[in-house]
């Protein structure tokens, strides 16, 4: 009985709206994919423009530190969107977990031979914690009353 029936259904009028809605599909995949990179454009640029930000500032916080007898100076506290950590251990942070301008910075503290470590903090009470991105030289300096200590060569523009 069943080899007999037929359907009541026109394929051509199947196949043309079946393709008029894939069509459709993958129009508006292609204009959402689109706006996913548009996105990740302006916030990849956003991130290039807070490291150059950053980087600038690192010579005359060097200076600051050294001035002070310290051998490092701390160049980038870091935000829980500037790196993918998720532990344990918690208070050890890889470098390759840093994203956006951490990232930047990261990479161009390694460049220039600035010795960068990532330091983790927190408030004794464990509240609050972090980390921060720290340059390094030398030995520690004396303290000098009169007259400043040069930041380093290698932190230097």
């Amino acid at each position: 009985k069943v080899k007999n029936m037929k359907l009541n259904i026109d394929i051509n009028e199947l196949r043309s709206p079946t393709q008029s809605a894939i069509d459709a599909a993958e129009h508006r995949r292609a204009k959402k994919l689109a706006e996913i990179n548009a996105k990740d454009e302006r916030e990849a640029q956003a991130a290039l423009l807070k490291a150059e930000g950053i980087l600038a500032q690192i010579p005359s916080r060097c200076a600051k530190e050294a001035e002070q007898g310290r051998n490092h100076a701390l160049v980038m506290s870091l935000k829980h969107g500037d790196y993918n950590h998720s532990g344990p251990p918690y208070n050890e942070l890889p470098h390759n977990k840093l994203n956006g301008a951490a990232a930047h910075v990261w990479n161009a503290c390694q460049e220039a031979e600035m010795n960068p470590t990532l330091e983790y903090w927190h408030d004794g009470g464990g509240m609050k914690s972090g980390f921060n991105i720290v340059v390094r030289w030398g030995n520690e300096f004396p303290v000098i009353d009169s007259g400043s200590v040069d930041c380093p060569p290698q932190l230097r523009n």
